[in-house]
């Protein structure tokens, strides 16, 4: 699907034929023109607790990211009132990731829910080739293909955007390298420069306005190719505030625009290009000029598709009209309500007003300095980076991959409880001097209505089938005791095609007095034994455990099981001496190959590995992965957060799909927003026609 998405998005800018575009690229959402209303993105995501607030914080000295701060080193004030900082992360990503680590999401709903992960970044790379010459696409190319190799980690997800896209239409991925061979096949999207206008658009333009010789008996009075200049600089304006209400929608957390683009002039209203008679008044007997095809024709109009008068007046009405100075400013405040950043790149480098040679040099200096203004002011207003004025682009785009490699991630809960559907404004000081700091902005309070809303989604009832499930998880969760010694968890895949084959993974996880104890500090054995309800041993496992080992998996141990109940007892062994401790599982098998999810565990702060745990107990601080075996290919995975009794909530959470050690189905849950009680995780898993639905109950505990 990568490849299809990529052609698309750079098909779309060059006006490419529709033969270029695969038939299934063609079977996503159909282009919507730039004059229909926007696309709305998915549903605007609520915290469970309303007035639970994250910050992303990009604090910096003398241009480099600071590495070593604090909790402590953080003020955070809310319209001006302080704020206490409740959780507190540094997130650091150094790290490169191999193209072949980096899986795509399989479907375009998968793709958008990796892009709901809190703990995933998103970036969207906008390609204004309306404002971009031809050179500079050809420089771009590996420029952009090497700052997202360094950028994309194993989580990050990257879309690309073009003027004449719809934001809904943007599919998210991770793997680079299709993009950077769609760039290299399609350099010459810059069409700043294009003396040939391949757009329908541009050339219904020319049809009514062609370059005619200004005082001829055919010249319409009216300037075409400032008409033109003026709709494409329009539908970058209309496709950036696309964008931005579009990202609002798709998460809470921080985004990056990747801009590449030369600025633009911001029209505005122009009496002038009102003035001459235009195509009004008669028949036209005839333009001589170029056609679409560059060559000179006798009769544009015929040459360019016939527009009739009305027609054309129409769009040099609505384009002398337009108001892009207000429209940016407008942008700019969306984007800032929406959290997201632009990180914009000239990619023409050292620029000098000489390449407008048909203008006055004060003219064309005047336009460059605005072009150059705009993109800068882009950047400074939404918190970004911009590379511009240089020739140095390899040494520009580290700059923005520094930045956006590390972040610090705070969260509040604000003082302000009403739901009243404003704007509040966030400063965030850090209190070591010589420390520059960008933060986010503010966040959009939810309203009433919005609130009613989340509570009627809530209502919907999960699934017919979740109750039983979601009570059984919520029943064994209440019985569970932490246990100081042993404790236990199973999961077990029955293979969908051979119902009777299954494979069987265990977490023991030792309790802090076991765990405490010198005669455990060497390792030992595990073994596992597996019978029916009724004592029939089905089958039995050993193997090691490394010293100093607090968690211990075990599997995948493959085994014959009939639809049924069986346990799975356990016996720890410690190297010399010490006594033997056990524990047991309890297993139920369906049909359908639904199992118990594994549970692990991340603690902020702390390394970014995940911990296997047998212990579904969990504080704000912890961010939970939950993760279900798979006896067979997917087609989709949905992930969704219950309450104990069994209705969504509205927290996004993402689902994805890994390959290693056989097939799994995982999900990542933020719990900083929640408050303590008990929740489930369902997975649910779809094949064709049938769904499976795993779930694992879990309790947040007080810090």
């Amino acid at each position: 699907m990568t490849r299809e998405w990529a052609a698309l998005a750079v098909a779309s800018i060059l006006g490419l034929a529709p033969w270029l575009v695969t038939s299934e690229a063609n079977q996503a959402a159909p282009a919507t023109p730039q004059t229909a209303p926007a696309q709305p993105g998915p549903t605007q995501p609520f915290h469970v607790e309303t007035n639970f607030v994250r910050v992303d914080v990009f604090p910096t000295s003398d241009g480099r990211p600071v590495l070593d701060l604090t909790a402590n080193d953080f003020e955070v004030l809310e319209d001006g009132a302080p704020q206490r900082i409740e959780t507190f992360e540094h997130v650091q990503i150094n790290q490169l990731i191999s193209t072949t680590d980096r899986r795509d999401p399989s479907t375009v709903a998968e793709s958008r829910a990796a892009a709901m992960n809190p703990r995933a970044r998103v970036f969207v790379i906008f390609l204004d080739g309306y404002q971009t010459p031809v050179e500079a696409s050809y420089r771009i190319q590996h420029v952009l293909a090497t700052m997202l190799d360094r950028l994309i980690g194993p989580d990050d997800v990257f879309a690309v955007m073009t003027p004449r896209m719809s934001a809904g239409e943007i599919v998210f991925g991770r793997r680079t390298e299709t993009i950077e061979s769609e760039l290299q096949r399609y350099w010459y999207w810059g069409r700043a420069d294009a003396m040939v206008q391949q757009d329908p658009e541009d050339q219904l333009i020319m049809s009514c306005y062609g370059d005619t010789p200004p005082g001829s008996r055919n010249d319409p009075g009216v300037d075409a190719g400032a008409l033109i200049a003026r709709r494409h600089e329009k539908l970058v304006m209309d496709a950036l505030t696309d964008l931005s209400r579009y990202l609002r929608g798709v998460r809470d957390e921080r985004k990056a625009v990747i801009a590449v683009t030369s600025g633009w002039q911001l029209f505005q209203p122009d009496n002038s290009l009102l003035k001459g008679p235009g195509v009004l008044g008669g028949s036209d007997p005839g333009r001589v000029g170029t056609g679409p095809d560059g060559r000179l024709t006798t009769d544009t109009t015929q040459a360019y598709g016939n527009a009739s008068p009305h027609q054309c007046e129409r769009i040099r009405f609505d384009l002398a009209n337009i108001d892009d100075h207000e429209a940016f400013y407008r942008m700019l405040d969306i984007a800032n309500r929406a959290n997201v950043s632009f990180y914009p790149i000239d990619a023409a480098g050292l620029r000098a007003s000489d390449h407008l040679m048909d203008l006055p040099q004060n003219v064309g200096q005047r336009i460059l300095e605005t072009q150059l203004a705009t993109v800068r002011s882009l950047a400074e207003n939404t918190d970004g980076i911009v590379v511009s004025d240089t020739n140095d682009l390899g040494a520009g785009t580290r700059r923005i991959v520094d930045d956006l490699s590390s972040y610090y991630l705070l969260g509040y809960y604000s003082t302000n409880t009403r739901p009243d559907g404003k704007f509040h404004k966030i400063t965030v000081r850090v209190k070591r001097s010589g420390v520059d700091v960008r933060a986010r902005r503010g966040y959009l309070a939810p309203s009433m209505s919005d609130l009613a809303a989340a509570r009627a989604a809530a209502a919907t009832p999960a699934s017919t089938k979740a109750p039983d499930q979601i009570e059984r998880a919520i029943a064994d969760l209440s019985s569970f005791r932490p246990n100081p010694h042993i404790l236990t968890r199973a999961s077990l895949v029955a293979d969908t095609a051979a119902p009777a084959s299954g494979r069987l993974w265990m977490v023991v996880e030792l309790g802090p007095t076991t765990a405490n104890a010198a005669e455990w500090w060497r390792g030992g054995t595990a073994d596992v034994v597996i019978s029916t309800a009724s004592g029939v041993l089905v089958t039995r496992s050993s193997q090691p455990f490394a010293a100093g080992a607090r968690t211990i998996t075990l599997g995948p141990i493959a085994a014959t099981f009939q639809p049924g109940h069986y346990v799975a007892g356990v016996r720890l062994t410690p190297t010399g001496q010490g006594s033997p401790l056990t524990a047991e599982a309890q297993l139920d098998t369906t049909r359908d190959g639904a199992s118990t999810p594994l549970l692990f565990r991340r603690t902020r702060p702390g390394p970014p590995q995940f911990t296997p745990t047998a212990t579904p107990l969990f504080r704000r601080t912890d961010i939970l992965r939950a993760e279900v075996p798979l006896g067979a290919a997917a087609d989709t995975v949905n992930v969704s957060l219950l309450d104990r009794r069994g209705q969504r909530m509205p927290l996004p959470v993402a689902g994805s799909l890994r390959s290693d050690d056989g097939l799994w189905a995982s999900v990542d849950l933020d719990l900083a927003p929640l408050a303590p009680g008990d929740y489930v995780v369902k997975i649910s898993v779809k094949r064709g026609s049938s769904t499976q639905d795993s779930v694992a109950a879990f309790r947040v505990v007080p810090q």
